[in-house]
């Protein structure tokens, strides 16, 4: 079983091959955004943090298991790697970079957003989906975080979007207004 916590790589077991994880390291990206429409631009430093769902996915019973998380109420959760989230995974710094403008979902819970990738031409709700979660935290600085839960391909979109779309940038002044 591989512990892994902040590695730049992972060594599959069974082939030898080396994966580069060094673009799920924890990084800060700075969004701007106004507080109203009178006030001036501001620089928002963003902590963003990959989960490892970002490269594997939960194991079926006859797959080696590679990752186990341990999830609410003490269950324990078997994942193994996953070579499709793992590819897809590499673009994500770039697309979290590129945010601002973009327009996310919101899901059931207004902290979890979902942003769709790579959509397939013929099915708008098809393609990769990147679930994150933004909050706040006065105690740390920066005091938001965006921590990307999961990316995964669906056909559909995920049951517990609420709404259209809305730009990052209005999310995140949301989100720094409701903390003044």
């Amino acid at each position: 079983m591989d512990k892994e916590v902040e590695k730049k790589e992972w060594l599959d077991p069974e082939s030898g091959q080396v994966y580069d994880l060094s673009h799920t390291i924890p990084t800060t990206f700075t969004y701007q955004v106004k507080l109203s429409k009178e006030s001036e631009l501001i620089d928002v430093p963003v902590k963003v943090y990959f989960s490892q769902h970002c490269y594997s996915r939960e194991a079926k019973e006859d797959e080696v298991v590679h990752f186990q998380e341990t999830r609410r109420h003490g269950r324990v959760e078997n994942r193994t790697f996953c070579p499709d989230r793992w590819s897809f995974s590499q673009k994500l710094p770039e697309i979290i970079r590129g945010l601002q403008n973009k327009g996310c979902l919101i899901g059931g819970s207004h902290e979890v957003l979902y942003r769709l990738e790579d959509a397939n031409p013929r099915n708008k709700d098809c393609g990769w989906y990147i679930c994150m979660r933004l909050g706040f935290r006065k105690s740390r600085n920066p005091q938001v975080e965006l921590s990307v839960r999961s990316v995964h391909y669906r056909n559909n979109r995920p049951y517990d979007i609420r709404g259209g779309h809305q730009r990052f940038y209005v999310l995140l002044a949301k989100l720094l207004k409701s903390h003044k």
